[in-house]
């Protein structure tokens, strides 16, 4: 998810909007979710 994260601010340049914007908002959250989950289940 990371990965796909830097692709889509690498192939706009930095500058996200639209489309673009929501799909990188969308695909934080996922991350930030899925980073969560490794620290309840790692304690």
């Amino acid at each position: 998810m990371n990965e796909e994260i830097r692709v889509l601010v690498v192939a706009c340049g930095g500058w996200l909007y639209g489309e673009q914007r929501g799909r990188y908002e969308h695909l934080v959250a996922e991350w930030a979710a899925a980073m969560r989950d490794e620290v309840v289940e790692a304690a």
